[in-house]
């Protein structure tokens, strides 16, 4: 997190009301998570779905799909940018494998690609 304010120790205190809110909320995703009353509430309802989310294996709750365009690294980065994802899925025009450039925690970004 981070804080500007006219001394030290109003920043600080800023910086840790944020750090605050933040905890707050990955408790209340977590804790959401694992209640059983918001398990399956993503799905259709049918007893199916009730059913698979009893035995506690990865459930996917939403499928994406998108075209993907060949294109280098540098420009998924620009794509990434433009669109504010997290991550971009791609065909390296470079070696013409599947790729993946990430937005890491330190604001720079990796590149996954498949060997």
């Amino acid at each position: 997190a981070r804080a500007q304010a006219g001394d030290a120790l109003a920043a600080v205190d800023r910086v840790l009301d944020k750090l605050e809110h933040r905890m707050e909320k990955l408790k209340g995703r977590l804790a959401s998570r694992s209640h059983p009353h918001h398990r399956g509430t993503l799905g259709s309802g049918t007893v199916e779905d009730a059913e698979a989310d009893l035995d506690g294996s990865p459930q996917i709750v939403r499928v994406a799909r998108s075209a993907t365009k060949p294109m280098t690294p540098e420009e998924a980065t620009l794509e990434l940018d433009l669109q504010s994802l997290q991550f971009c899925f791609f065909t390296n025009a470079e070696t013409g494998r599947a790729a993946v450039v990430y937005r890491r925690g330190d604001g720079r970004f990796g590149l996954m690609d498949s060997s």
